[in-house]
């Protein structure tokens, strides 16, 4: 069988045209994946940020933020942790990415401002902010305050009921980036339209 000239021809640029456009498609869909994979993996990062290897100074405070009672001296956060003890009934897990509160015995809070202790990066602003893990969590949320605020970590049991064996841990986790978030998602979104005019035009 012979294939006319004019059919050969049609045929050849059919070959080179059609590779073409799909090349220009897939190198767009690339560039896309790649800015997808970046704004995620800025965020993996960013949500590993922890405090291994900073100095933290540990000390209650009563009856405000400002009068330190007890100083609980400074400690270097190692890979496990490090622990804490005040008065043999409250122990301090200081991990990278935690601080776990134990109780062996209750109590009550007083009726002041402030009753509780503060956690004092000596190294630096606490690179990102604490918020409650009820995975680790027993005590009733709501029932005592806490706060992150730039190098302190301020803990408040004031008017608090405590009963021996309970526990709070605190996870230590930065807000997601706006930027990056809507980057992600406008990458996601401009990627599923290329894919759609791209199943158009081999139905076409």
């Amino acid at each position: 069988m012979r294939l006319r000239l004019s059919t050969l021809t049609k045929y050849s640029f059919a070959c080179v045209h059609i590779p073409h456009r799909c090349q220009k498609d897939f190198s767009m869909l690339n560039k896309l994946c790649t800015a997808c994979v970046l704004a995620f993996s800025l965020g993996a990062t960013h949500a590993a940020t922890t405090i291994l290897g900073d100095t933290i100074n540990v000390g209650g405070y009563y009856p405000d933020t400002v009068t330190l009672t007890d100083d609980l001296g400074n400690h270097t956060v190692t890979p496990s942790g490090v622990v804490v003890s005040y008065g043999g009934f409250i122990t301090f897990t200081v991990a990278p990415t935690s601080i776990i509160v134990s109780f062996s015995e209750g109590g009550i809070g007083a009726g002041v401002s402030f009753e509780g202790f503060i956690f004092h990066d000596v190294t630096r602003p606490f690179p990102a902010s604490y918020f409650l893990d009820m995975a680790g969590t027993t005590l009733t949320p709501g029932t005592f305050a806490f706060a992150t605020v730039g190098s302190d970590f301020q803990l408040n049991f004031a008017g608090t009921r405590l009963e021996a064996g309970d526990t709070i841990k605190f996870t230590l986790s930065p807000v997601p980036e706006p930027d990056s978030a809507a980057l992600a998602l406008a990458g996601l979104a401009v990627l599923v339209g290329a894919a759609r005019r791209m199943r158009r035009s081999r139905t076409a």
